[in-house]
């Protein structure tokens, strides 16, 4: 996994999230995530680190998110685990 320097991660962390949606956007790739997204621990402050993207797919069974855990025990310390759920309103 590639590290990304302190000073590049204290950069964003004063940049809105909207103004790094926008640049990303300039080159093609959506940048930004649903607007349903809300903070979940109100006043935690800003949270910025390397995405570690993780996509699960909603199932019946009941099987604990494999692909989720593996990300979470695998990512670099300062990692931002992002979670895809299929939509489904699930912990995972």
């Amino acid at each position: 996994m590639t590290s990304i320097a302190e000073d590049v991660l204290a950069a964003f962390r004063v940049v809105s999230t909207a103004s790094v949606a926008d640049a990303v956007e300039l080159q093609g790739v959506r940048g930004y995530m649903s607007g349903g997204i809300r903070m979940q621990t109100p006043g935690a402050g800003t949270l910025a680190g390397p995405a570690v993207t993780v996509r699960e797919v909603p199932t019946e069974e009941a099987e604990p998110p494999t692909h989720a855990l593996a990300a979470i025990d695998e990512s670099a310390p300062g990692s931002v685990v992002c979670i895809d759920a299929g939509g489904a309103d699930v912990a995972v």
